[in-house]
């Protein structure tokens, strides 16, 4: 191990930048990549405009070494790194279709792009170096090169939850990928790429939050979660709310393993608006809605790593983002860090309660990425986070 990469598991660090949406982490974890998506005033136009960019950091140090800026109205929806830390990416653009982008950036070149498809399905998965999943309520097609295998998504009521943006480190196994059945999720199925019959996998009791294949693609972990009689918010997790981890084989048939209940410090307790106490509502919650986001299986199969929000207790009702470690064999929690707060409206706090507009999420990332030896976990919140998994402690 260098001297750099020896500092960097031992310290953590928030990555300063414009991009702060972890995508990814470079095959010889020198290089960070993440995305920065927003609304702005528009150059060509009146009005607004969605604008995205890819940058790229340097994990030792934190320090943004390149950037690429889109177009406006340009959705750049994954990135990932390449053999040689070159930067693959998928965008698409209202009436443009779908994208594919090419960045040696190591190399200064300039980034170049590839139609993958005229159709406005946006892009979920990249596959390979021509390819790339695109889905929409209710199509999903796979795309290499001149070739579209439309899968049939409506005839086995098969369609991606569009609340979960693809992980391909997470869904994809083989030549097939985990899909989740129509919204709400109640099952997961085997989708063969090649567009033949999927496999059911397994309808877990209650509602699945999320789930993630191990990297060697031995084990199949899910997040799954029961309502209880005092859980009457559909915006946050009562006290009566259970949470359990299901580890199965990441095999056709997902026999299960293990069914573990996963527990939590925080105790939800009723709260009341200064000015409005009779809007009672559940503080110091866990919000329903961005629950198990972020998921992650550590290199050895031991632990996983998720992150929840928190809305707080007190005048303002905000959300705090947490980032914990469970143990995939017995469900113990091992530990936990606290990242970035959403701050809620506090005139609207303290009159009058809604799920409308009261905090109902968390500033949490879509991804998660453990190092090779397991020391050290990457994740996002308002801004890029690493932290050595010394830091993840309980109070």
């Amino acid at each position: 191990m260098t001297t750099a990469l020896l500092a960097l598991a031992l310290l953590s660090v928030k990555f300063q930048g414009p991009a702060q949406e972890l995508l990814d982490l470079s095959e010889d974890e020198q290089w960070v990549l993440a995305r920065d998506r927003h609304v702005a005033n528009c150059k060509t136009k009146k009005g607004g405009c969605q604008f995205s960019s890819l940058s790229v950091y340097e994990a030792a140090t934190g320090k943004q070494v390149a950037t690429w800026e889109g177009e406006e109205d340009t959705y750049l929806a994954t990135a990932r790194f390449l053999p040689g830390n070159s930067i693959q990416a998928a965008f698409s653009k209202p009436r443009a279709g779908t994208t594919l982008l090419q960045w040696d950036w190591k190399a200064g070149a300039k980034a170049q792009t590839t139609q993958l498809s005229p159709k406005s399905l946006s892009p979920h998965c990249i596959l390979d170096n021509t390819g790339a999943i695109l889905a929409d309520w209710d199509k999903f097609e796979v795309i290499r090169g001149d070739t579209t295998t439309a899968l049939p998504a409506t005839t086995i009521k098969i369609r991606l939850h569009l609340d979960l943006e693809f992980d391909c480190r997470h869904w994809l196994h083989g030549s097939s990928i985990l899909a989740p059945n129509p919204k709400p999720i109640t099952g997961l199925s085997w989708m063969n790429l090649d567009g033949s019959p999927a496999i059911p996998c397994t309808t877990p009791t209650g509602r699945i939050h999320n789930y993630a294949i191990s990297d060697d693609g031995t084990l199949l972990a899910i997040i799954t979660g029961q309502a209880g009689p005092a859980d009457d918010e559909s915006g946050v997790m009562g006290p009566d709310y259970k949470v359990f981890l299901e580890v199965r084989e990441a095999t056709p048939n997902c026999k299960l393993l293990r069914r573990l209940e996963l527990s939590f410090p925080e105790q939800p307790k009723r709260d009341r608006p200064l000015l409005a106490p009779k809007n009672a509502y559940w503080a110091n919650a866990r919000l329903r809605s961005d629950f198990a986001k972020p998921i992650a299986i550590s290199p050895d199969n031991q632990t996983i790593a998720l992150g929840y929000g928190i809305r707080t207790d007190g005048i303002y009702s905000d959300s705090i983002a947490h980032f914990a470690l469970y143990s995939l064999e017995t469900g113990k929690r091992l530990g936990a860090v606290t990242a970035d707060r959403f701050k809620n409206n506090a005139i609207v706090s303290l009159f009058k309660y809604s799920e409308n507009v009261v905090t109902g999420s968390a500033p949490l990332g879509q991804t998660l990425r453990f190092t090779r030896d397991g020391k050290t976990l990457y994740g996002s919140s308002n801004r890029l986070y690493r932290w050595p998994i010394a830091e993840f402690t309980e109070p």
